[in-house]
């Protein structure tokens, strides 16, 4: 084959490839992405996740059903800056998260019940699967934020957080 024919299947199968993943991405279910445009698939009312003393917030999705715990955002492209999932439990345990079917790197922040953080893993990206994340101590609450945010915002142990639904 000479060079010229080289070229021109190459630059083909590009074209085919680019083509291709411009149809995926325009087929892709609305709600499988969270945008800022719009508010999170589920929630009813907007919930507001906010770390007063470092003047940051998020607006969640909440997930307190066993179902939504077990969904988490797996179904998910991608998560957006400024935008989460909040995990809510019936009562405070050392609960453990993993990266099954998960496509974007996160930061898990583990709440008490008195909205104080006692854990964070910062960066946990999909390939860490199998792996599982769990605090030393117990928590009511997890959110999952955008890899990058708890560093970002400077979060650290004990800060508080507060929990709005507007």
């Amino acid at each position: 084959m000479s060079q010229t024919a080289k070229r021109i299947s190459i630059t083909l199968f590009l074209v085919t490839l680019l083509g291709g993943l411009c149809l995926y991405v325009s087929s892709v279910p609305k709600g499988m992405l969270i945008s800022q445009e719009e508010s999170p698939k589920g929630i009813e009312k907007e919930v507001i996740v906010s770390f007063p003393s470092r003047e940051t917030s998020v607006s969640v999705e909440v997930a307190d059903t066993s179902e939504k715990r077990t969904l988490g955002l797996g179904d998910r492209i991608a998560l957006l800056s400024g935008h989460g999932m909040l995990f809510v439990f019936e009562t405070s345990d050392r609960y453990g998260f993993w990266m099954k079917d998960m496509h974007f790197a996160l930061d898990m922040i583990w709440l008490d019940e008195d909205l104080k953080i006692v854990h964070i893993e910062k960066n946990v990206v999909p390939g860490s699967y199998p792996q599982i994340f769990k605090p030393e101590v117990p928590a009511l609450y997890v959110l999952e934020v955008p890899a990058g945010f708890s560093e970002d915002h400077g979060l650290v142990l004990g800060d508080a957080a507060s929990i709005e639904t507007k």
